[in-house]
């Protein structure tokens, strides 16, 4: 069967313009992946680095019981928004709803990341782990801005090799970022430091891409229709 598969198979070199196409591609999603890796794994090193293995343990039970829930949701929401998006020509109308579910599911999220992280931690051990409520809190809002950044991300990034390039940008610059604050801030605020790094990188990245998002969502807003129609 592979055989008749083979021989049935016309083969042949993609042409130079299909080449580099791909090829540009390939060049932003492999620096995404990297600035991807920099901010969510280089951490993680720094921490190791910076701290006793102790406080490196407790950091990656916090980790796990609040971003790493985080990380499979925003994974999964990248999985049905991104081909969404895609295909869709009205991305502002997604946006827009995007934008008010999350201004009315933040409290839900950062709730569900504090019952989760609590959870997850007590069933752990309570005393190996010292449980201590405001590190929950602290991961709990890196948890809900880290899924908040990517729901929303994927429908800026639907876009084409433009808006690939806004991904790669801000997937190096993130990295970049929290890699710093991690430096700065691990030494003074331990633990807590490393939460604080990703709480304002998220920040950071959420409003470039609410400042960004007029230059990837084609058509007026309502605002804008409003005031043309006025005129």
């Amino acid at each position: 069967f592979l055989a008749k598969t083979i021989s049935a198979t016309d083969l042949s070199l993609p042409s130079a313009k299909r080449f580099f196409e791909i090829s540009e591609y390939g060049i932003y999603y492999f620096f995404s992946g990297l600035g991807t890796f920099m901010l969510l794994n280089v951490q993680s090193l720094v921490l190791n680095r910076l701290l006793t293995p102790d406080q490196v343990g407790r950091y990656a039970a916090y980790t796990v019981a609040t971003i790493g829930i985080a990380g499979y949701l925003s994974y999964t929401l990248t999985a049905v928004l991104f081909p969404k998006a895609a295909a869709s020509n009205d991305r502002r109308r997604i946006w827009d709803l995007g934008v008010k579910v999350w201004l009315r599911l933040a409290p839900a999220a950062l709730a569900l990341f504090m019952l989760t992280g609590t959870a997850a931690l007590t069933l752990m051990g309570r005393s190996q782990y010292a449980l201590d409520f405001g590190l929950i809190a602290l991961f709990a809002c890196c948890g809900t801005l880290m899924l908040a950044y990517y729901s929303l991300a994927q429908i800026i990034f639907a876009e084409n090799a433009r808006s690939s390039r806004l991904a790669m940008n801000m997937s190096l610059t993130g990295g970049c970022f929290n890699f710093s604050a991690c430096l700065l801030l691990v030494p003074r605020l331990k633990i807590a430091g490393a939460a604080a790094a990703f709480i304002i990188t998220y920040a950071m990245l959420l409003v470039w891409l609410w400042k960004s998002r007029e230059r990837y969502l084609p058509g007026m807003d309502r605002s804008r229709e409003r005031t043309s129609a006025g005129a």
